[in-house]
């Protein structure tokens, strides 16, 4: 898988949201298999941290929701990051706004 060899390292965290976005599409096609692949996947990543949410990790993503006017659940991902000291890895470019942690684009790693 070409996420491995691109991801390695870099130390990431994975939240739910990553997750249910990433599920979505196959799981409208009727592909369960498939969404069991990306479980898989996402589970199965090297330095990759799959983080919870927490009554802290929203309160945290409230602040920053506040603070840059992004999508609450952008802000999930990020308040995740945040707590576990990881970089967050993503396709947004317009996460780079937020000052309190290290974004990685995907489309970096593969060069």
């Amino acid at each position: 898988m070409k996420i491995h060899q691109a991801i390695n390292g870099v130390d990431g965290v994975v939240s739910p949201i990553t997750m249910a976005e990433l599920i979505v599409k196959p799981l409208e096609l009727g592909r369960t298999d498939l969404a069991e692949k990306y479980r898989n996947a996402l589970r199965n990543l090297p330095n990759v941290t799959l983080c919870d949410c927490t009554w802290k990790t929203g309160t945290l993503a409230g602040s920053l929701r506040a603070k840059y006017q992004m999508a609450l659940p952008d802000m999930f991902q990020v308040a995740c990051a945040m707590e576990h000291g990881k970089v967050l890895v993503s396709n947004d470019k317009a996460l780079r706004k937020v000052t309190e942690i290290d974004v990685v684009l995907l489309s970096e790693l593969n060069k």
